[in-house]
């Protein structure tokens, strides 16, 4: 979250459409308020489900709520290129041309497909054609010599000479298992000696209506909540309930206790998505008063060559937090200086 604080200074305006008051929402010059799914209309389904829904607006815009392809038309049209940004279309233009789409393929398929009128006023389209029999690479296991894969060999290859001739020294051409950057063997342990793994929150999608009661019930003292081992909270003088700072050379985040025997020794959990709510002062000194776990996890890709996310597993030390008291401001609007 360092490196992220530091980049958002550089560029000189920063905009962005938004539904709620989110923590990146409130760092940008300027915020285009966007509508909620029940203030436009839209359509709704995916491969795997075996009906496509009409997401009918339900209200009216609040105040000068825009949809993002309103948004969008509008910023074109200042650009004088609304025509060829909309294609002559309206919402409703577009979702008659989504649908077309949708029912040319599905009737490729072998089904019958009712209009679009007819769909819009029923609401809802059942159809029989899903991919929950997907199986992977099925044309390529019934068949492999007429169906081959992508790889030099057209196989299922266990060692890649294209991929070891790259000379990665984290990426070699085949399995193997590589010493991580930080985990309990490695000498940084000595500073750090907790394993914080953190995962997909049960109570939210991502970081998702992190505000919704259902979210904010999981929290302690409003800060999201952080899981040790009885050994380890006895070794801190911990209790459950107490607000502790979780930290590394990274950063630091305040976040509540809870004592469990879910987790092993010298292992902590937390779950991602809470709220950004940084501490005043500048960005070396502050702490995330809400407990986003990104202000201590770390920023470096999987390999050179793949460059996933390594972000959810790192070591922290975890004690009681003495500090002065910090309220949580995460889901707190910001002050505005013009609308």
């Amino acid at each position: 979250m360092r490196r992220l604080d530091s980049a958002w200074q550089r560029p000189q305006t920063i905009i962005c459409n938004e539904i709620y008051w989110t923590s990146t929402a409130k760092r940008c010059d300027i915020v285009l308020p966007v509508t909620s799914p029940l203030e436009r209309n839209d359509i709704g389904g995916s491969p795997a489900e075996s009906s496509v829904l009409a997401m009918k607006q339900v209200c009216p815009p609040v105040e000068e709520a825009r949809s993002d392809y309103d948004i969008f038309s509008g910023i074109a049209e200042r650009l004088g290129m609304r025509d060829r940004f909309t294609e002559g279309l309206d919402e409703l233009g577009w979702l008659k041309r989504l649908y077309k789409e949708t029912k040319d393929f599905l009737e490729d398929a072998g089904e019958k497909i009712p209009s679009f009128d007819e769909f819009w006023s029923a609401g809802e389209l059942h159809h029989r054609v899903t991919s929950k029999s997907y199986l992977a690479l099925k044309k390529f296991r019934d068949s492999p010599s007429s169906f081959r894969l992508s790889t030099p060999s057209g196989k299922i290859e266990l060692f890649s000479h294209k991929i070891s001739g790259f000379n990665y020294p984290n990426c070699p051409g085949q399995a193997v298992w590589l010493e991580p950057i930080e985990w309990l063997g490695s000498k940084k342990s000595k500073s750090f000696p907790l394993h914080l793994i953190s995962n997909q929150p049960k109570d939210r999608l991502h970081s998702q209506l992190d505000f919704g009661p259902l979210s904010s019930s999981g929290k302690i003292k409003e800060r999201e909540k952080i899981s040790l081992h009885p050994d380890d909270a006895i070794e801190r003088s911990l209790k459950q309930g107490d607000i502790v700072r979780v930290f590394n050379d990274r950063g630091a985040l305040l976040a509540g206790v809870e004592i469990s025997t879910a987790v092993r020794p010298r292992v902590v959990h937390m779950a991602t998505g809470a709220w950004w709510d940084p501490s005043p002062g500048g960005a070396e000194e502050s702490l995330c008063k809400h407990g986003n776990v990104n202000a201590i996890t770390k920023d470096h890709g999987t390999s050179d060559l793949a460059q996933g996310p390594t972000a959810l597993s790192c070591l922290v030390e975890v004690e009681l937090y003495e500090g002065s008291s910090l309220d949580v401001t995460a889901h707190e609007p910001p002050e505005i200086l013009r609308s």
